[in-house]
């Protein structure tokens, strides 16, 4: 049996857990979409996880589910050659459901890179802490995504890059169980409940526009239109101690959903009534991946202009 996250095989068929790094050798649902070891088709398509590998081993795009209503799909949009995006989602033995998106800061060195080492953290640390799982909802997100943060610099220390343009992405993620759930993030992915047609954002972006807004320098479509506007005032890749983690913890009524997506999705579906006639057009393809299938379509069809990725707990029905 190969151990999903590092590589390591184990003589033993009945083991649990990777003797090399601990992770769970019991749930494929959880696998990170950048796989440590791609068995790629005809197609291009790993085998494994789903991903896309184009001329060079550059990420093209992959899709990922964990069952008929839970899943993500990641596309690198029509302007850029590779995808920076990475995300995951997983459910655990105990029904608890993961969900993670990151964007990988474009202008910083090695930004996939970053990206995809934060989101096998949040797996490895969802699946593998197992005395994490006492902890209200809100906690254990703090400690999964403060694990993401310390990956990232990791990435930083083992390229000699710390202090250099170092490795940056943003991170959005939500841990759903028994009808709450913890929600942490830091840059602009962003995360959505979905409910009765409604579509409610949970989070604020790191940004240069949301600071603006927030201080009364201006109105939300004068912020929105300014070429700042998405300037990341924080993202994972800068100093631990000086990251301010976003979290929260809600209730998650049995009839709701969750979305989460990078801004290659949102910046054409900015506010959340337009999140909600998306999602409702959607919807109507029936499981999650098919629904996420159609939202990263219908972002790429508006112009594509960057990687858009899009995680979907689908609401009950």
């Amino acid at each position: 049996m190969q151990c999903a996250h590092c590589g390591e095989i184990s003589a033993d068929p009945d083991a649990r857990f990777c003797e090399a790094c601990g992770f769970s050798l019991r749930s494929p649902a959880a696998t990170p979409v950048a796989c440590a070891h791609l068995e790629i088709d005809a197609g291009g398509y790993c085998e494994a996880c789903g991903l896309k590998v184009g001329a060079g081993g550059a990420k093209l795009d992959f899709a990922l589910n964990a069952g008929a209503d839970l899943a993500i799909v990641s596309d690198r949009g029509r302007r850029h050659t590779s995808n920076q995006d990475a995300g995951v989602v997983a459910r655990r033995e105990d029904g608890a459901v993961l969900l993670v998106v990151a964007d990988g800061v474009s202008s910083s060195q090695n930004a996939a890179g970053a990206s995809e080492a934060a989101v096998a953290a949040c797996v490895h640390t969802f699946v593998s802490a197992i005395d994490m799982r006492k902890l209200p909802l809100a906690d254990q997100a703090r400690m999964i995504v403060e694990a993401a943060a310390q990956a990232v610099l990791d990435v930083a220390r083992g390229a000699g890059v710390e202090g250099l343009d170092p490795p940056e992405t943003t991170i959005v993620l939500v841990l759903a169980h028994e009808g709450h759930a913890g929600f942490a993030w830091v840059g602009d992915s962003r995360a959505y409940v979905l409910q009765a047609g409604a579509t409610k954002p949970v989070t604020v972006d790191d940004s240069w526009a949301e600071q603006m807004i927030s201080v009364g320098k201006m109105d939300r479509d004068t912020a929105m239109r300014d070429p700042r506007s998405h300037a990341i005032l924080q993202c994972l890749g800068m100093g631990f101690d000086e990251i301010d983690f976003h979290i929260c913890e809600a209730e998650l009524p049995a009839d709701s959903g969750l979305l989460l997506c990078s801004d290659g999705f949102w910046n054409y579906f900015e506010t959340p009534e337009l999140v909600a006639a998306a999602y409702a057009e959607a919807q109507a393809e029936g499981e999650a991946q098919d629904i996420c299938r159609k939202l990263v379509a219908r972002a790429n069809s508006a112009g594509g202009r960057d990687n858009i990725t899009v995680a979907l707990l689908r609401p009950v029905r």
